[in-house]
């Protein structure tokens, strides 16, 4: 795999599963712009397209803390179908009991979607999933090491200020 020289996308290390021929997963980084259109289409960064296979995800609306009470949506979460398996498989190591596992799981299910790249390398949003986090025009898409964020601009700028102070706090414990 080449990596870009803004290196927007660098192997994982050590390699878990899957997501190409090399078995090297990407790292999702740094934030992009691309306008939806009227079709609820938008262009998926080229940088993150490592691979045929790279070309599926799981999207899941995703609420965001900052904006309780505001909407219940902040942004739609991309994962990969492995990263998806995780956390079903987190869940169902739950007891069967467990009802914050039952109703994790529920919500989970039934606010997420698998959908691959139509080949001009788009993914095609479904006009309730859109709506739902405010996407209308613009989309930023945002880096987020092993999963990348579909936003608003205008929400994720309210919520990276909030973010930015815990963010600060974080940084001083990294070694």
């Amino acid at each position: 795999m080449s990596t870009p020289a803004d290196n927007s996308v660098v192997p994982a290390v050590p390699p878990t599963a899957a997501a190409d021929s090399s078995g090297i997963e990407p790292w999702f980084t740094w934030n992009f712009e691309h306008r939806l259109d009227h079709q609820k289409r938008v262009q998926f960064p080229a940088v993150w397209r490592t691979s045929e296979a790279m070309s599926r995800f799981m999207l899941i609306l995703w609420p965001h803390p900052h904006l309780k009470g505001q909407r219940e949506f902040a942004f739609i979460k991309g994962i990969l179908p492995s990263k998806f398996r995780s956390l079903v498989d987190q869940m169902a190591s739950r007891p069967v009991g467990d009802d914050d596992a039952s109703a994790t799981r529920r919500r989970l299910f039934s606010t997420s979607l698998q959908l691959e790249l139509d080949p001009a390398g788009r993914l095609c949003l479904p006009p309730r999933m859109a709506s739902e986090v405010g996407l209308t025009k613009d989309v930023l898409f945002v880096g987020n090491g092993d999963h990348f964020e579909l936003w608003n601009k205008e929400i994720f700028d309210q919520c990276a200020l909030a973010d930015k102070e815990v963010a600060i706090g974080a940084y001083k414990s990294l070694k």
